[in-house]
């Protein structure tokens, strides 16, 4: 009993050390990184496309086009770039592709045409591709399984965080540059992710061996109970090779499962600064204010979501009920705005959608980690991030293309509730989660 209580009270310690020393800084790259994926959603919402020489007709669709090829570049390299972070570490790594999307994101404020554009975003994409999934491994290095939903939810409020600081910041320059005022949103963010490189490069540190700021004593009980929690999770589940997950139908379920959610999560936010400019008849500078209030509701979600998930033990049903919600109230904004016409009612019920939106990550996560271990793990959360995120590709796509054919948001937003909705029952289906933390 004594050497149990002794054992929770270092780990509580190096519990403290990692958010301060790990945590933290996660978070800060994760707003950078998102900060350099959505500003086109800012920048479509001040003419980009027509600025770049396309017909007004057909620039949503091509908008889409645009902001979704990310996601096929996103796609090339994860499951191979999560395998050499688990045999060689994240430092190097991020520090480089960092330094690569920067450069890449002050290239696409100098873009002169649409091609030059579709370009710039796929390879923006590969450069992206090893962060999230890479972290999400690199928690599983670091983190107890007690600790690592609440780890994740810290992490993951990165997300809307990047809204709530990006949608200002959208505004303000969008509101001092008033002509092609797009250009210098890519150029400031570039900036700042170069800056990040090496941040990334002086503060991150690969495992728990080779902490500095871990005491011999943390170091080895970490180790100890990080090590002891994977045979428990072999002895329940099996030892899972990179064949046995490539091959377990739950892997399956949960990559079609993210594809709904970001399909959804993303043709939202793509195109919340447009719809709300649309709706509310504001100019670009403005709505990227009202675009900040949403993401205070993610927030809100994450916290809310991540407590209540932590406090049941439950990860399966909570990742049901928010895509649920995110749904429902997607689908009344959409009649709200479009059918009734009440600008202020469909941003009220936007609120809703946004907190359940990106919130299903925190509880989706620690699905894979509840069985999957080891290079499986990397190459099992990297394949589920990495098809998955195609909905990142199909959502802000086939939104503007409904818009230019339709003639109508509606029809978008109807579309991306259907498909929250079916990832909900999806849900139903996965049999390998443990009712508790193990």
């Amino acid at each position: 009993m004594e050497n149990e209580v002794d054992t929770t009270n270092i780990l509580r310690l190096a519990w403290s050390k990692k958010v301060w020393y790990l945590l933290i800084w996660l978070i800060f790259m994760y707003i950078v990184t998102i900060l350099d994926r959505n500003n086109i959603s800012f920048a479509l919402s001040a003419g980009m496309i027509t600025d770049l020489g396309e017909p007004a007709s057909i620039a949503a669709t091509v908008g889409g086009l645009a902001s979704g090829l990310f996601f096929i570049g996103y796609l090339i390299p994860q499951v191979f770039t999560n395998y050499i972070i688990y045999k060689t570490g994240v430092r190097r790594l991020f520090t480089l592709l960092f330094a690569t999307w920067g450069v890449l994101t002050i290239l696409t404020g100098m873009v002169t045409n649409i091609m030059q554009l579709y370009v710039l975003r796929f390879l923006l994409g590969i450069a992206e591709a090893a962060f999230f999934p890479g972290v999400i491994f690199f928690l599983t290095l670091w983190f107890t399984v007690k600790e690592r939903t609440k780890a994740n939810s810290i992490f993951m409020l990165g997300f809307p965080l990047a809204g709530v600081l990006g949608a200002p910041i959208a505004g303000l320059i969008l509101g001092y540059y008033t002509h092609m005022g797009w250009r210098y949103l890519f150029y400031y963010e570039g900036i700042i992710s170069l800056v990040m490189a090496l941040i990334a490069w002086i503060v991150l540190t690969d495992n728990p061996m080779k902490a500095k700021w871990l005491t011999e004593e943390q170091k080895k009980v970490l180790i100890d109970t990080l090590e002891k929690e994977k045979e428990k999770k072999e002895e329940k589940f099996g030892k899972y090779s990179i064949r046995s997950a490539l091959k377990d139908l739950d892997v399956w379920k949960l990559l079609f499962i993210y594809f709904t959610a970001m399909l959804g999560s993303y043709g939202v936010t793509m195109w919340t600064p447009t719809i709300i400019k649309n709706l509310s008849h504001m100019t670009a500078a403005s709505s990227a204010f009202l675009t900040t209030i949403p993401y205070l509701f993610m927030v809100l979600g994450m916290i809310l979501w991540g407590i209540s998930s932590d406090k049941f033990k439950e990860r399966k049903w909570h990742t049901f009920g928010i895509l649920l919600l995110s749904g429902v109230a997607l689908w009344l904004s959409a009649i709200a705005g479009y059918i009734y016409h009440d600008f202020w009612l469909a941003y009220v019920f936007l609120f809703f959608s946004y907190m359940g939106s990106f919130s299903v990550m925190v509880t989706f996560w620690a699905l894979p980690q509840e069985f999957l271990t080891g290079a499986s793990a990397a190459v099992g959360i990297g394949l589920i991030n990495a098809v998955g995120n195609l909905g990142g590709f199909v959502g802000p796509y086939v939104a503007g293309y409904l818009h230019d054919l339709l003639g109508s948001y509606y029809y978008s937003l109807s579309f991306l509730s259907i498909v929250y909705i079916i990832g909900a029952i999806l849900v139903i289906f996965v049999r390998k989660h443990g009712a508790k933390v193990l």
